[in-house]
């Protein structure tokens, strides 16, 4: 799963190495690690993949229109 890292206060958080990321690194993670991260608010989901599938889509959907 990948997550955007929101904030940093130690290099390991819950087991979680965090050495060498920083504030706003995209890190792709185990879903049972972003999702401890995201519980100890650390991390939030990488919304851009989502966004960016979604304007796949809706760009796919316009050239199948004008088709």
């Amino acid at each position: 799963m990948r997550v955007w890292l929101t904030r940093k206060l130690a290099d390991v958080v819950d087991g979680i190495d965090l050495s060498g990321r920083v504030v706003g690194d995209v890190l792709d993670l185990p879903v049972r690690e972003a999702s401890l991260l995201m519980a100890e608010q650390y991390a939030e989901p990488d919304r851009r993949a989502t966004l960016r599938g979604q304007r796949d889509l809706s760009e796919s959907a316009d050239r199948e229109n004008a088709a």
